[in-house]
């Protein structure tokens, strides 16, 4: 017995057989919100009961864009479902909407100031 347990493990070893531990990876069971804007950091962000100031260090760089009238990006993994979406100044709310995702989908919001 101890030897099959042997002859598998080698098995296992010598074709390459691996645990996949990649954060790149796409996630299932979840989608994205992707939101652009010319000027996002400072603004709050709520989805759902959650809320975040946007810093620089949330930001995706975008190369190819660069000058006075550049866009500013964040990208959100959130859950399959319905969210409420919230964008707010440090005054009041500038943006609302609710918005429905399902698996691997990728909304996109673009906020005109």
């Amino acid at each position: 017995m101890l030897k099959w347990a042997y002859a598998v493990i080698a098995f296992l070893v010598l074709s390459g057989f691996t645990f996949i531990n990649n954060d790149t990876l796409p996630v299932l069971e979840s989608s994205r919100i992707v939101i652009t804007s010319e000027n996002l950091v400072g603004l709050k962000l709520t989805i759902d009961n959650e809320s975040v100031i946007i810093s620089q260090n949330d930001l995706v760089e975008t190369p190819l864009q660069s000058g006075p009238k550049a866009l500013e990006k964040v990208i959100v993994d959130v859950d399959v479902g319905t969210h409420s979406v919230i964008i707010s100044d440090p005054i009041k709310p500038i943006f609302r909407v609710t918005l429905i995702s399902r698996q691997g989908i990728t909304k996109f919001l673009r906020l005109r100031r």
